[in-house]
């Protein structure tokens, strides 16, 4: 009985009644291989998937072409025109939650709505910003 209670952590053993009602208690060796087969198979599935990710994405609508500035400017505009598509919807619900915030008093509430206003103003005045700055040109 004591050699079975000294080495109760190396395999799945039962401890006397009074301790553990007979329940069967697993050993550090098994709880480490359960973790480590989790852990293989984890990695075998962010494996498999990344695999299938890389063999089904083909370019196949993009054009080839040697100007860098013409991507850029591409690029910009797309973003830009998500910007200011954000920052007018901000701007929408930020004017909402200020005229809210007056109307309840609140200060906490007037800040974070003029926070959010401000930050719907930057994204509207983005694309503006780097068309008159020529930043495109500055890059390439």
């Amino acid at each position: 009985m004591e050699t079975r209670l000294k080495n109760w952590n190396r395999g799945m053993d039962t401890l006397p009644m009074k301790h553990t009602a007979g329940i069967p208690v697993p050993g550090k060796e098994r709880i480490r291989g359960a973790i480590r087969s989790y852990f293989i198979i984890s990695m075998i599935c962010i494996s498999l998937f990344a695999l299938a990710a890389f063999f089904t994405m083909h370019p196949v609508f993009a054009a080839p072409t040697d100007d860098i500035a013409d991507i850029l400017t591409q690029l910009i505009d797309i973003i830009g025109t998500i910007f200011i598509g954000v920052g007018i919807l901000l701007l929408a619900y930020s004017i909402g939650q200020l005229v809210l915030a007056f109307k309840n008093e609140d200060a906490d509430s007037k800040s974070r709505a003029s926070m959010q206003l401000i930050v719907a103003v930057c994204l509207i005045a983005i694309r503006p910003i780097i068309d008159s700055l020529d930043l495109v040109d500055r890059l390439v």
